[in-house]
């Protein structure tokens, strides 16, 4: 009776399994559409309907677009769009281009476009917040650098690490050198290619990690000298290390199983391949490098379960009854206006998400060196001593010039037009272009020890003469201030100028700028993050980097918390300097 129960068992067993196994091929099945039925359905599933919307950056670099304009179909992923669309039956003229950054691209909610095509690396952590096609390139990273460099001849593995890299920021390139290469030095980090280029040129970095197609159009027209000829060289190619290109979608739009569909058709046929030696052969010729060791799980990973980050207030203090009850109404509307927007319009969980995931936020906390995600806490640390720096050279430089500029001996004359004309500038020009002036600019001037120093130095640099220029000014005013009359009555009583200037003169106007003084400097912390415009790898760098690594912004709202904390001590102090000048006032005048 035994044996036969078990020969039911085993037979129910099979039959359950059999059924199980039919209905998972079925479901798979019917989520893979055949192409006929893709041709159907595409009209329906289109951001507007009736036209395929391509979204790429601009502008388009060679081999995967010619002359920026994708719509020629020529370059490799212009090729690749119009092959998809012509498997899925939509005509050339129906093919729609718009201009995307790939900073907003994957940016949660509804997206203007069908999919992005822009040399977009697949990664699980960033499958997490986009939908992804299957490949349609498979990447090899290869060097670049200048033809005088050593890298060019001395490249074994252990060779490598004692260079000092640059790549943009949020590129595969940026993580394979952290993840493969480990370089003794941290790379430098930058805004955009073309900076990460002139990097190159003026010899701030030794090299660029970067796809082979871009990496060889970069050493033959990108790397260029005064006379524009070529002075790059592509070293070689790293063995591939299963890294591949996708079509970006918005998260679950089912117009990605019909494009795969696509994909895989031209694969099949050769198509895809045929393109790849149209446009990218003779890029087959670059050599091939020694592998690195594949470790790129290496180094601390971030816990699963973060901390509570946030603990309850245990203690209101107010004064007065009707007070209190003032401040917990509007305390308690202004806390039911915030929930009700982050929980009761239609996109408050995929605000919360993207902005407030305490997964991320502890990770950019800690950083993930596994994923080459420096921490941003760490970041503040350079903000902070570049302020501190800045701070003391702004305050004795502005001082000498505003000086200056109300001085009326004749001997300083000069100086005075050159204080006028310096203040003049720098005060006129953006900070955005001083700081691309002085981190590019000074390392082409040949100038000793001046043109070599690390982008940290010439953010320094920029910061200070843009901030003296316009604290010289507040100083200036500060001395204007002090009533004539005090001057001339210490001259009478016999103090030189120098003397009436320091014990007269400066401790009035001193009183009365450090207010405007401190906002200046508040102005001034704000803006070290923009350092990372020339390399520097600050707070805000480095959350930009976690964020274009996972696909979340929780890491820009943790840097945003970390300059809050350190601003708003000082708005507070100047608030309060204020009313105390403001209280002796009154109490003076009356």
């Amino acid at each position: 009776m035994r044996h036969v129960r078990l020969l039911l068992a085993g037979i129910l067993g099979t039959s359950m399994i059999s059924v199980i196994s039919t209905t998972g091929a079925v479901a798979h099945a019917a989520s893979t559409p055949s192409l006929t039925t893709c041709k159907t359905l595409i009209n329906t599933q289109e951001y507007a309907k009736g036209t395929l919307t391509v979204a790429t950056d601009s502008p388009g670099y060679t081999p995967w677009f010619v002359n920026n304009k994708p719509s020629n179909g020529q370059g490799y992923e212009s090729a690749v769009v119009y092959a998809i669309a012509a498997k899925l039956g939509v005509t050339r003229k129906n093919v729609k281009w718009v201009v995307e950054p790939f900073d907003s691209s994957y940016v949660p909610g509804h997206k203007k476009f069908d999919f992005d095509i822009n040399e977009i690396s697949y990664t699980a952590d960033r499958a997490k917040a986009v939908t992804f096609s299957v490949s349609y390139y498979n990447v090899n990273q290869s060097i670049v650098s200048l033809k005088t460099n050593p890298i060019v001849t001395k490249h074994t593995p252990a060779e490598l690490k004692t260079y000092l890299y640059g790549d943009q920021i949020g590129t595969t390139g940026l993580a394979f050198i952290n993840s493969f290469i480990k370089p003794t030095r941290s790379p430098r980090v930058y805004s955009t290619l073309a900076d990460a280029v002139l990097a190159l040129q003026t010899k701030q970095i030794y090299a660029i990690i970067i796809d082979t197609p871009s990496g060889q159009y970069m050493a033959t027209a990108q790397v260029v000298n005064a006379k524009q000829q070529p002075i790059g060289d592509q070293v070689g190619q790293f063995p591939s290390v299963g890294e591949h290109y996708g079509l970006l979608f918005q998260k679950g739009n089912p117009l990605a199983n019909c494009v795969n569909v696509a994909i895989n058709g031209i694969t099949a046929a050769g198509q895809l391949k045929a393109l790849q030696t149209t446009w990218l052969g003779i890029y087959n010729q670059v050599p091939t490098l020694k592998p690195l060791a594949v470790t790129s799980e290496t180094g601390a990973r971030a816990p699963d379960t973060p901390p509570q980050l946030f603990a309850p207030r245990r203690r209101l203090i107010l004064k007065g009854r009707n007070g209190l009850a003032a401040s917990v109404v509007s305390s308690m509307a202004l806390v039911a206006l915030i929930l009700g927007v982050l929980f009761g319009t239609g996109g408050g969980q995929s605000f919360r998400f993207y902005f407030f995931n305490p997964h991320f936020l502890w990770i950019a906390l800690r950083g993930d060196p596994a994923k080459a995600v420096s921490s941003v806490l760490g970041g503040i640390v350079t903000n902070v001593w570049i302020f501190l720096l800045c701070e003391v050279l702004v305050l004795c430089l502005a001082l000498i010039i505003a000086w200056i500029r109300i001085s009326t001996t004749a001997l300083l004359y000069p100086f005075r037009l050159l204080a006028t004309i310096y203040t003049d500038i720098f005060r006129g020009i953006p900070f955005v272009l001083v700081i691309y002036i002085v981190g590019y600019g000074l390392p082409q001037l040949s100038l000793g020890p001046l043109s070599t120093q690390s982008p940290a130095v010439y953010g320094c640099i920029a910061l200070t003469l843009t901030y003296t220029a316009y604290v010289s000014e507040v100083y200036r005013a500060g001395l204007h201030s002090v009533p004539h009359g005090q001057i001339l009555a210490a001259r009478s009583l016999g103090l030189t100028q120098y003397s009436t200037m320091r014990f007269v003169v400066l401790p009035q106007a001193v009183r009365t700028v450090i207010p405007p003084l401190l906002n200046d400097f508040i102005s001034l912390q704000k803006d070290t993050a923009l350092v990372s415009l020339i390399g520097v790898v600050e707070t805000s760098r480095a959350a930009q980097i976690g964020q274009e690594t996972y696909f979340n912004g929780s890491f820009l709202t943790m840097s945003a918390l970390l300059f809050l904390a350190l601003t708003i001590p000082m708005t507070r102090f100047t608030d309060h300097l204020i009313d105390k000048d403001r209280e002796k006032r009154l109490a003076g005048a009356q």
